[in-house]
């Protein structure tokens, strides 16, 4: 049973990472989560209570401010032994689920000092990711979030292989504008999604590869440029995304929602 302090608060600036992930219907590739040099300080307060309730404060959006209070909802049901008082502050992100995986994460840290629990590591990254997908993101891209968030460094996830966490510093990013992405009437033919799998598959491989050079040369005119194209490519074929004209790379966010993303 957790046991519970009377009040605690924690402040961090926490690094945003982003996902590269294509989302193809019926098929689970690996996926890649890397730390980027954008942050925000995250405030997260905690006391008891009579009656459980969440305040958010700072400048974030309405659509920040509704999954964070989803979130809470399932604390309460899933996690919490009784009422609380969470106050969390936090200013926005463009990239909505880079900055929610980072909040969850800093939630996650608050509760375990809050009720003097010492979880493992591997409990720590397991507990974020099942809270992480609350946002309605699949579970293998919330675990890749986990463990980039905990390590700082740049993580890996496939079914086969489960979890690696790489060697690599934070990459340097500028967020642009958010798109729209609806769902297809039709799903594609069953042997175009295992070609688009094995094609993620490569793409994330090769972006990887690129980050870790940490040379902005190697992404916008070396081999890191026509993997950014064939990662892009994959959301215009099976989402029908427009491409971007510039060396921008596509990201998903959360559900519907691609971010593009230029390194600096």
């Amino acid at each position: 049973m957790l046991a519970a302090g009377s009040k605690s608060l924690s402040i961090a600036r926490k690094q945003i990472p982003i996902l590269i992930s294509h989302r193809i219907p019926q098929r689970k590739p690996p996926v890649l989560a890397f730390p980027t040099r954008e942050s925000r300080v995250v405030l997260v307060g905690l006391k008891e209570s009579n009656a459980s309730s969440i305040t958010i404060e700072g400048n974030v959006s309405r659509t920040i401010a509704k999954r964070l209070k989803t979130l809470f909802e399932t604390l309460k049901a899933e996690v919490l032994p009784g009422p609380l008082s969470l106050t969390l502050r936090v200013e926005d992100s463009a990239y909505r689920l880079g900055l929610l995986a980072a909040i969850t994460h800093q939630i996650v840290l608050s509760l375990e000092s809050y009720y003097k629990e010492e979880f493992t590591c591997e409990d720590r990254k397991e507990i974020t990711s099942q809270l992480i997908a609350v946002h309605g993101v699949d579970l293998n891209e919330a675990r890749a979030l986990a463990h980039a968030i905990e390590h700082s460094k740049p993580a890996l996830y496939s079914m086969s292989e489960g979890a690696v966490v790489l060697e690599g510093e934070p990459i340097d990013v500028r967020f642009l504008k958010r798109i729209r992405v609806k769902a297809q009437a039709e799903s594609p033919p069953g042997i175009l999604l295992d070609y688009a799998a094995k094609l993620s598959s490569y793409v994330i491989v090769q972006l990887l590869e690129a980050f870790l050079q940490t040379s902005r040369e190697r992404l916008v005119r070396g081999e890191g440029v026509y993997a950014m194209r064939a990662s892009n490519s994959l959301w215009h074929i099976l989402y029908g995304v427009k491409l971007p004209s510039k060396p921008v790379l596509l990201l998903p966010s959360l559900p519907g929602e691609l971010v593009g993303v230029e390194i600096k």
